[in-house]
C-alpha cells in the first residue's frame, strides 16, 4: 500500500508563502476604509455644528457652497474697517463679493462699500439707478479718518448693479470725485475725465453764468479756474450771492472770490470777459491782485488794455505805478486845458456812432473808447439790444 505524500517534491513550491501577501493587502484595505469612514463621519459633523441651513426658496447663497451661510467672524467692524481704509479702490472692489458676516448685520462688502464711497467719492445713488438707498449709517474707525457711511440692507440684484456698473462706467465718481480728479490731473491728460465734469450740475450751474458774458469763455479757461480754488467754493458759492444779484452782478462776484484765492486763471477771465468793470468798479486791492499775477506772464491785448484803463484813472500811487509799469504808453500825463479868455464858444457837437450788424455795447466801448455806463446815459438806453443801423451819440 503506498502511503500519500505529505512533503512538496524537490523543486516544488509550499503554497502557504502564496497566501500570507493576499491576506496582508486584505488588511491594509480594510484600514483603509475604516479611516476614510473616521474623515468623512468628522467632517460631517463639523459641518453640522459650524453652519446653519438657508431657508427654503432663498436665492444661491454667495458665501460659499450653496445652501449654506458661514456665521460672523470674530473681528468687530471697527477691526475690520481699520484695514479696508488704508486699501487702494481697486482693492476694495475686489472685495465687494465677499459677504462674510461680521457684526451687527454687516459684511466685509458692506464695509468695503462704505469706504469706496466714503473715502473714493464713489457714485453710488447712480450705481443703484433708480432704486432708493437704505438710511446710511456712520462707523467710527479712529480719530485719524472720519466715519465711514454703510448702507445696511442692500440686496444681492443692487450689489450686481454695483458692480456692473464699476465694470462698464469710465468714472463711476461723484461730481466732487471728478472735481479732485482733476485737480490732480494737471496736464488735463485724459480728456474723458473733463468730458464727464462738464456734464455735472455744478459745472452747467456756472456755465450758465458764463454763457452770458459778451466775450464768449471756453470750457477749459472756466475749467482751469474753478479747479484752482476747493470744491466748497464751487458748491457754496451761490450762499454767498444775494438772491436778487443778476447773472453778471453773480460771476463777477464769483470771479472776485477766485482772484482773492489766488487764480491766475480767474484775472484773466475778469480782464477778458468784464474789462471795464475791472478797471471802474474793483477795489485798489483785487487791481493789485490781478496787476501782480498777470503783469509777470502776461503780454496780450487784454492785460494791456486793462493796464492802460487803470493807469488813466485816479487811484493810489501804487496800483498807477504798477500799471504804468505793463503799459508805458500810460505814462503821458494828462494836463489840465488851458482856457483862453475870449467868448465863449458853442460846445461841439456830438460824435455819431452807426451801429453795424454783430456790435454790442462792450465792442463799441472798445472802440471809441467810452466806458458802457456812459453809452447808456448819454443815449438814454434801457437795455443792451442794439439794432444795426441805430446812431449812438458819442461825447
Amino acid at each position: 500500500m503506498s502511503r500519500r505524500r505529505t512533503e512538496p517534491f524537490l523543486g516544488e513550491e509550499s503554497p502557504q508563502p502564496t497566501l500570507r501577501p493576499v491576506r496582508r493587502l486584505t488588511a491594509v484595505l480594510a484600514c483603509s476604509v475604516l479611516v476614510n469612514v473616521a474623515l468623512l463621519s468628522a467632517l460631517i459633523y463639523q459641518n453640522a455644528h459650524l453652519s446653519v441651513p438657508i431657508g427654503v426658496g432663498e436665492p444661491p447663497s454667495p458665501w460659499g457652497r450653496q445652501g449654506v451661510i458661514s456665521l460672523a467672524e470674530d473681528r468687530t467692524n471697527a477691526e475690520v474697517l481699520k484695514s479696508l481704509v488704508h486699501m487702494l479702490p481697486e482693492q476694495l472692489v475686489a472685495r465687494l463679493g465677499d459677504a462674510q458676516l461680521v457684526e451687527d448685520g454687516y459684511t466685509h462688502r458692506d464695509l468695503a462699500l462704505g469706504c469706496l464711497v466714503t473715502l473714493h467719492h464713489f457714485d453710488l445713488s447712480k450705481a443703484v439707478a433708480s432704486e432708493t438707498l437704505p438710511t446710511e449709517r456712520y462707523l467710527k474707525v479712529n480719530t485719524e479718518f472720519t466715519p465711514i457711511a454703510v448702507y445696511p440692507g442692500l440686496n444681492e440684484r443692487q450689489f450686481a448693479s454695483i458692480n456692473h456698473f464699476i465694470q462698464t462706467e469710465r468714472w463711476p465718481l461723484t461730481s466732487e470725485g471728478l472735481f479732485l480728479a482733476l485737480q490732480q490731473d494737471t496736464l488735463r491728460a485724459d480728456q474723458s475725465l473733463a468730458e464727464a465734469f462738464f456734464l455735472t450740475p455744478e459745472y452747467l450751474a456756472i456755465q450758465r453764468l458764463f454763457a452770458q458774458a459778451e466775450k464768449p469763455v471756453s470750457k477749459q479757461a472756466l475749467l482751469q479756474t474753478l479747479t484752482d480754488g476747493s470744491w466748497e467754493m464751487l458748491v457754496s458759492y451761490g450762499d454767498r450771492i444775494c438772491p436778487h444779484d443778476t447773472a453778471s452782478c453773480t460771476r463777477r462776484r464769483l470771479l472776485v472770490d477766485y482772484i482773492h484765492s489766488g487764480s491766475r486763471s480767474a484775472a484773466q477771465l475778469m480782464i477778458s470777459t468784464d474789462p471795464l468793470f475791472a478797471a471802474k468798479k474793483l477795489d485798489d486791492a483785487t487791481v493789485m491782485e490781478i496787476l501782480e499775477m498777470l503783469g509777470a506772464t502776461d503780454h496780450g491785448e487784454d492785460l494791456a488794455s486793462f493796464a492802460h484803463a487803470v493807469a488813466k484813472s485816479p487811484r493810489s500811487d501804487a496800483v498807477l505805478d504798477l500799471a504804468r509799469k505793463i503799459s508805458p504808453s500810460a505814462n503821458v500825463v494828462l494836463e489840465a486845458p488851458v482856457v483862453a479868455a475870449t467868448a465863449p464858444s458853442r460846445p461841439a457837437p456830438d460824435r455819431i456812432y452807426v451801429v453795424q450788424k454783430g456790435d454790442s455795447l462792450w465792442k463799441i466801448s472798445r472802440k471809441v473808447h467810452v466806458d458802457i455806463e456812459t453809452l447808456r446815459a448819454h443815449n438814454d438806453l434801457k437795455g443792451d439790444l442794439l439794432l444795426p443801423g441805430t446812431k449812438l451819440k458819442l461825447p
